[in-house]
């Protein structure tokens, strides 16, 4: 408080800086901003494009895609459903892209028991 003053809500410039502010908690639909902003900024940096090829000259590599090896085999260990047609319908779902990418599928359905 300036000791000029008499009135005790007159403050000096220099004193109000020096005072310790308060600081309030955050409200529920503060922090909800707050999170929600968060989110949304983490979701746009992961799903933001990755960085073209290598420059020549650099003696790094260039992004490829990822090599698949014809003629491999994939076998899969799987609850049998409680509705027999979801068996054959999982089984013909599996053929079916084991015939696009070349790779043999095996599904073995076992019992909950």
């Amino acid at each position: 408080m300036n000791p000029e003053s008499k009135d005790p809500s007159v403050t000096s410039g220099v004193q109000a800086a020096a005072e310790p502010t308060a600081t309030r908690p955050l409200t529920r639909r503060e922090f909800f901003k707050v999170a929600a902003t968060a989110s949304a900024g983490l979701a746009l940096a992961a799903c933001a494009p990755a960085a073209g090829p290598a420059p020549a000259g650099t003696g790094a590599p260039a992004a490829t895609a990822p090599a698949v090896s014809k003629g491999t085999a994939l076998n899969m260990l799987q609850w049998s459903h409680f509705v027999p047609e979801g068996d054959k319908f999982f089984d013909a779902k599996a053929a079916e892209w084991g015939q696009k990418n070349g790779v043999t599928v095996t599904v073995e359905h076992i019992n909950a028991n």
